[in-house]
């Protein structure tokens, strides 16, 4: 689960995952990415994925 912010992204995550998670979603993680620095998030959230790609497998 990830979410991008401006300011500040509060409660967001949480409030998503639960959502997800309440249709029946599985979360494994998540990340907040500030919009400044969306390259650097997404190398993160990506690295993140994979980590939970290999512990899964």
């Amino acid at each position: 689960m990830f979410c991008t912010y401006a300011l500040d992204p509060g409660k967001t995550l949480s409030k998503m995952t639960d959502i997800v998670t309440d249709l029946g979603a599985e979360v494994h993680g998540g990340l907040c990415i500030k919009r400044t620095e969306i390259g650097k998030g997404a190398v993160n959230f990506a690295a993140m994925v994979a980590e939970q790609l290999r512990v899964s497998a």
